[in-house]
């Protein structure tokens, strides 16, 4: 049996790309896949154009998001999963109130027990040395040893809605993203601190990794 069907490329990004794969399955249940676009120009940009049809019906609404609420009184700390992001691990957050707030980076829920070098199966996957921290205008790192189950740091925030982004890096640059970070008010804000801090706008970070994305 031999089935055409439109795909991406071979690393199964990049749909709006336009590529045709010919699948040819035998009677023993064994198969094989090759890519068969040049083959076939004229059906390859007709899948580029459905594709685009499809994407513009689907995606008016990629840049709505909800708020995810920190240091409000009802639920003080919060935590934040991997799949409450958007697009490439963005967090919108709004801080209830001013306030000194601690972040709690990880890989694992907190009662996992796990450290951020480990996998699942508790073996040593990913060599933690270094913890990225990225939230309105604000970066902070730090430096985090193999053992450690969380890496933790203190921001002041204003009450307004902004971005943030976290993740986890190795000695070679490989990255890996804080899959939970929980979060937790502990205090007033630094008088200071507070006026000086500036938001990123979700609406257009969203929008501009749905362009990123489109393009690659």
């Amino acid at each position: 049996m031999r089935i055409y069907y439109g795909s991406s490329d071979w690393y199964y990004f990049g749909w709006h790309k336009g590529y045709l794969a010919l699948a040819t399955i035998w009677p023993d249940g064994s198969g094989h896949v090759h890519d068969v676009a040049d083959e076939y120009p004229e059906v390859v940009e007709t899948l580029k154009e459905k594709y685009e049809e499809g994407w513009d019906d689907i995606s008016i609404d990629f840049d709505k998001y909800n708020e995810i609420i920190i240091g409000s009184d009802k639920e003080n700390p919060s935590t934040l999963y991997s799949h409450d992001a958007y697009g490439r691990r963005v967090w919108v957050l709004r801080a209830e109130k001013d306030g000194k707030h601690e972040f709690k980076l990880s890989r694992w829920p907190a009662g996992a027990y796990k450290r951020i070098s480990e996998n699942k199966n508790g073996e040593t996957d990913f060599q933690a040395k270094k913890t990225h921290l990225n939230i309105g205008r604000i970066y902070t790192f730090a430096h985090i040893s193999e053992e450690q189950k969380y890496a933790a740091s203190e921001i002041h925030l204003k009450a307004i809605t902004t971005c943030l982004q976290a993740w986890f890096e190795d000695n070679s640059q490989r990255i890996v993203s804080a899959d939970v970070i929980d979060i937790e008010r502990l205090g007033l804000a630094d008088p200071v601190a507070v006026p000086k801090y500036q938001p990123i706008n979700p609406h257009r970070t969203l929008k501009e990794q749905i362009k990123s994305n489109r393009n690659k």
